[in-house]
């Protein structure tokens, strides 16, 4: 045996490093990627080579790219849990300041009011206008808040209103609807002093009344010249709506010459209109020019129920003769009056009562005349057949629905003179009497019915009165 030959066959046969090295990396790439699963990315690849013109790879290449691709896929996932773990510790850091800055500390701060630049706000500019706010001083002492109380031993007034002093020695207009049915009255100033009062004069047809109390000294408002007013020209409304003593509101003259009916009696008077606001309360109050001069008296009895923002005011030219009558007379002179006091057909009121009281329906024959509520026993219609409960269809022969019918009926007669009448009485079994009847007229000298300045009611807004027929 050739024992050099067979060791160095031997020898030949001990693999070198390189191939230990080889076998070895195999070994590895082998244990960590399946043979079947390898050899199918080599054929495609190697298939997608020769397409593309280029030498297909040998096994080992392919299994070297895979791990390569492999590595690259655990970097890249590493990287993107890094991003979310910063992401999610940057929400938790911006919480937490946001969390504090809404903390409340126990500093202490002071916080500063300053005044506004000296004003002297009261006094009028060059021209002789005044500011909204020197319109307030001006017109706060000389216009009054009115309590009327339904007897002399109450101390609850029943209701409230407004007034104007126009002497120094404390005669004041207002409105009449606030005096009716009343026995006692206090007015109270600006500065909180308060004196009965007594009624100087009062005529229901405009709505226009006299007071005076026992003062001396008092701050008298300046009366103005309606005539010279514009449309658009500012005004203000001064008075003491729902009793809110000396409150001002802002406008302008919406429009003029306006003849307004008063819901209380029908009877319509040349008004100023404003926007602005006059409520409840505000009666009897002033509306004045920026010149701070009177310019109307504001008036609940002359408003628009249909449209919010419309205000009238009785134009101080129409008032002022019969404001000077009032004082002179205690009520104007040549008004005459029938009487009565009725419901009229507007607005359905009298049928729903009718039905209620006699527990039928009102027959149609009445439907369009005035329904008699009361009969003065002063006057001479209570010595006529007629009663209350009784209907007037015509009056001199001319077809009555309301009160501007009479009015009209009435316009140029005096006291003493006779008119006559047709009515219908209904009876409770539903039968209807025709009959005739004649009266003088009375003089008027300023009668009230009854109405409540802050609630009027359904059945006053229908119930009219002739108590001053005639203009």
């Amino acid at each position: 045996m050739d024992i050099n030959n067979e060791n160095s066959e031997n020898f030949n046969n001990i693999p070198d490093d390189d191939s230990l090295n080889s076998s070895s990396e195999t070994e590895v790439i082998d244990s960590s990627i399946p043979d079947d699963i390898s050899e199918k990315f080599s054929e495609i690849e190697n298939e997608l080579l020769e397409n593309a013109g280029e030498k297909p790879k040998t096994h080992r290449e392919h299994r070297n790219g895979n791990v390569s691709k492999i590595l690259l896929v655990i970097f890249t996932a590493a990287i993107l849990i890094i991003i979310c773990v910063f992401s999610v510790y940057s929400i938790i850091i911006d919480i937490k300041d946001s969390a504090d800055s809404g903390r409340i500390y126990s500093d202490d701060i002071t916080l500063k009011t300053y005044s506004k630049p000296h004003e002297e706000t009261i006094s009028p500019d060059e021209n002789g206008k005044y500011t909204t706010e020197g319109i307030a001083q001006l017109m706060k002492p000389a216009v009054v808040e009115i309590f009327s109380f339904s007897s002399d031993d109450t101390e609850t007034p029943k209701s409230g209103g407004s007034g104007i002093i126009i002497t120094s020695d404390g005669y004041i207009i207002t409105n009449a609807h606030l005096l009716e049915d009343m026995s006692k009255f206090v007015v109270s100033t600006f500065d909180k002093k308060e004196y009965p009062a007594q009624v100087i004069g009062q005529d229901k047809k405009t709505d226009l009344a006299v007071i005076k109390i026992n003062a001396q000294g008092l701050n008298a408002a300046e009366l103005g010249n309606s005539d010279e007013i514009v449309q658009g020209e500012a005004v203000a409304a001064v008075g003491n709506p729902a009793g809110l003593n000396g409150s001002i509101t802002s406008g302008v003259v919406s429009g003029l010459d306006r003849m307004i009916k008063s819901s209380l009696t029908g009877f319509q008077m040349n008004c100023i209109q404003t926007d602005a606001a006059i409520s409840p309360g505000n009666s009897g109050g002033a509306l004045v020019n920026m010149y701070g001069q009177v310019i109307g008296i504001t008036s609940s009895k002359y408003a628009s129920a249909a449209s919010e923002g419309l205000g009238f005011a009785i134009s101080i030219n129409d008032a002022k003769p019969i404001i000077e009558e009032l004082i002179a007379k205690g009520y104007v002179s040549g008004r005459v009056k029938i009487g009565i006091t009725f419901f009229t057909p507007y607005g359905g009121f009298s049928e729903l009562k009718f039905k209620e009281d006699m527990g039928f329906e009102m027959p149609d024959e009445v439907k369009n005349a005035i329904w008699i509520e009361t009969i003065d026993s002063k006057c001479d219609i209570a010595n006529t057949e007629l009663k209350e409960g009784d209907f007037i269809v015509s009056l001199d022969g001319k077809a009555l629905t309301g009160y501007e019918d009479i009015s009209k009926v009435l316009e140029g007669k005096k006291a003493g003179d006779t008119v006559s009448a047709e009515c219908i009485r209904v009876t409770k079994d539903q039968k209807t009497e025709h009959f005739k009847i004649s009266f003088k007229l009375m003089e008027d000298t300023g009668s009230f019915i009854q109405q409540d300045d802050t609630n009027e009611t359904a059945a006053d807004a229908n119930k009219e009165t002739t108590g001053n027929d005639n203009k």
